[in-house]
């Protein structure tokens, strides 16, 4: 799929949470040949130190948007549903396909985009990955890039071996990789769907770095529906540890705008966060809004052009 976005990219800290298989909406596997293109919302591969895990399956979750994620009480369980569930092919690959018609309009933002979550696992270990993508009828499913790239669906790339990493638009990344655990068993297992929890409001987030001469000073500006696409993170609570988990994209509901800079600074953005967690043990922080814009600036050092 194909289609143009206005996004900012930024970095945040991040964690690993598994939730069971606790949907009946899955996607039946289709034959070789006969995937639906247009319901395509990520492909890849996965493998084991540079081979294929022939051995390998692949979910597909969605997540409600943000505007219920930030309604929703402490404690309750939340609807989150397998969309996608299959074996990679005999190359360990994979083209998870969602039908948008199967959404609920509690998972698709007013803007379209839907926040996804993709687990994958070799049969010994297994790892996730967050992304959001949007759907347009004529040209399918596809991610928002900085720029407003005419972009397709995610590529993701998984690695479970002796150095676990994931590969995606952002280039090659550290993947953190657990045990595999009883969520693939099904809607028996003892997981329980993510639960929302505490909030972690105004956190500074990096928005960009700016250079400007007395000739020329630089102006930064956001505008109102420009996506932000924010680190979501996962925290182990037995060891305390916290890892990158992909990215959930946010629009902006207001501008901003600074101007007539001298010099090299980095921009701030404030952003609310909010825990969501199950018993399994394990924790996920997520991005929900994005509270202030350009509410600091920071002195970096000169560009080496």
């Amino acid at each position: 799929m194909r289609f143009s976005r206005k996004t900012a990219m930024v970095a945040v800290a991040a964690c690993v949470a598994m939730t069971p298989l606790n949907s009946p909406a899955v996607a039946s596997p289709q034959a070789p040949g006969h995937v639906n293109e247009l319901q395509v919302v990520a492909r890849g591969t996965v493998q084991q130190n540079g081979l294929s895990a022939q051995n390998a399956r692949v979910l597909v979750k969605v997540w409600p948007n943000n505007e219920v994620l930030a309604k929703a009480p402490d404690g309750v369980d939340l609807d989150v549903p397998v969309v996608y569930l299959d074996s990679v092919d005999s190359n360990g690959s994979f083209a998870a396909t969602v039908d948008p018609r199967t959404l609920s309009k509690a998972h698709v933002a007013s803007d379209g985009i839907v926040h996804f979550e993709i687990q994958v696992t070799d049969g010994e270990s297994e790892a996730t990955w967050n992304f959001s993508s949007k759907y347009e009828a004529a040209n399918g499913w596809g991610a928002a890039l900085a720029g407003g790239d005419d972009i397709a669906e995610d590529q993701l790339h998984f690695d479970l071996g002796s150095k676990p990493r994931v590969t995606d638009r952002n280039g090659p990344q550290a993947l953190p990789v657990a045990p595999m655990s009883k969520a693939w068993a099904g809607p028996d297992a003892p997981c329980v769907s993510p639960r929302p929890g505490a909030w972690h409001y105004a956190q500074g987030e990096f928005f960009a770095r700016v250079f400007g001469t007395p000739d020329a000073p630089a102006t930064v500006s956001q505008k109102y529906g420009v996506d932000h696409e924010l680190g979501v993170g996962l925290k182990d609570t037995v060891n305390g540890s916290w890892s990158a988990s992909g990215t959930s994209t946010t629009s902006l509901n207001a501008s901003g705008e600074r101007g007539d800079w001298v010099g090299s600074v980095a921009a701030w953005n404030k952003v609310n966060y909010r825990d969501f967690y199950n018993n399994c043990g394990l924790y996920a922080r997520r991005p929900i809004s994005v509270s202030a814009l350009l509410t600091g600036f920071t002195a970096t050092p000169k560009p080496n052009w």
